[in-house]
This record gives C-alpha cells, structure tokens and sequence, in this order.
C-alpha cells in the first residue's frame, strides 16, 4: 500500500481511499471537489451529524463522481485549536480508518 500526502486537486487524484481533511463547521470550504460531491457529502453530514468535529468522519462512496472507490472526510475540529499534534493524530487515526477497510493498493 502506497500514501501520498500533498496538496492537490482532490477529484483529480485516483486512489482506492481518498481522504480529506475538514474544519468544524466548515464543510461550504471544501475545494476541488466536483460540485455533485460536494452536494453529496452536504446531505449525507445534514443526515450524519457530521460537522467536522475533532476525530468525526464521514465515509462516503462516490459512484464514479470521482476517481477513487471511496472518500473519507476527516473532521479536524475548531481552527483555532488546532495544533501540530493534533494534526499528526488526524493523519493517524485516518490512516487506521482506512487500513480497518482493507484498501486494494
């Protein structure tokens, strides 16, 4: 299994997992998402609860919206909060996320 991290294009990337990284309470911020993602993962967080909280993830498929079988939004809590640990944690504790799911690459 390979990992990449570095700052692209999300919807461009193609991958088993594609995860991202978001603030509390600001999901409208997500870019480089197609705008049926993003409308998706808008309905899906309404439905979920989701709004981004530290440690909060919502799992989502994409059905060919974009180019990865699944995509994982990392809620990463309140901005101002947030630290260099905590950012090392997130990492972490998404890459066990997917690693639970049994990616293909």
């Amino acid at each position: 299994m390979k990992f990449h991290l570095k700052p692209t294009d999300p919807g461009k990337l193609v991958a088993d997992v594609l995860i991202c990284f978001c603030w509390e309470n600001e999901l409208k911020n997500l870019s480089g998402l197609p705008s049926e993602l993003t409308e998706d993962i808008a309905e899906i967080a309404q439905k979920e609860n989701f709004i981004g909280k530290e440690s909060q993830i919502l799992t989502l498929y994409p059905n060919g919206i974009i180019s990865s079988f699944k995509f994982l939004l990392y809620g990463l809590g309140k901005k101002d909060d947030f630290d260099l640990f905590k950012l090392y944690k997130s990492i972490a504790s998404s890459v066990k996320k997917v690693m639970a799911a049994k990616p293909v690459k």
